[in-house]
Parts: structure tokens; sequence; C-alpha cells
């Protein structure tokens, strides 16, 4: 038997509900924020309502107008995270690709 596990605090039918009633995007991003999630949740919930890749609903949380007031904070723990993985050897990149991860924010 498989078992759906709820989206935190939401039950999975719940979120599924929001989805439709709310057509665009932001307007769905906004309901789950409100809702209680966070920025991660959001994230799942936008795959589990749609067949979106990992880094699109990445993207699209990221760069949403419901998460825009934390945009910089996380931008700025994203970017130690990379570093800290870097300097411990976790991450291998030529100096071209690091460059170009740079320039593009990616």
């Amino acid at each position: 038997m498989i078992t759906i596990q709820p989206l935190a605090p939401l039950p999975i039918e719940e979120v599924k509900r929001l989805s439709l009633e709310n057509r665009d995007v932001d307007s769905f991003l906004t309901a789950l924020r409100a809702h209680g999630f966070n920025q991660v949740d959001c994230i799942r919930a936008l795959r589990e309502t749609s067949s979106m890749s990992l880094g699109k609903a990445k993207e699209i949380v990221h760069y949403s107008k419901t998460w825009a007031d934390l945009r910089e904070s996380s931008e700025a723990l994203h970017e130690a995270l990379y570093q800290a993985a870097l300097a411990d050897g976790w991450v291998d990149v030529s100096a071209e690709h690091a460059e170009h991860m740079v320039k593009t924010g990616t």
C-alpha cells in the first residue's frame, strides 16, 4: 500500500485544492505561505501538483513575488553553503565553470 506523505502543514488533497483554486503560481505560493509553508515546502508542493522539475520549482519559488522578501538572504545562504562546500573539497569545479556560475548566478 502506498502512503502519501502530507505536505507540511497541509495534507496533499488540500494542497491540490489550493492549486486548482489559485490558477497563477504566485497566488498558489501566497496561499501556501499563508498556511505556514516555507520555501522548501512550496517547492515540494509545486512538484507534487505539476510535472515540474526540481530546478524549475526552485527557480519559480526563488523569483516569486511571494518570497521576494527572503530572496537576498536565500542567495547569501546558498553562496555561503557553496563556498563552504568548495573550501571543504565537496565541490570540484574548474575555474572556467566557476566564473560562468558567478556571472550567471547559477
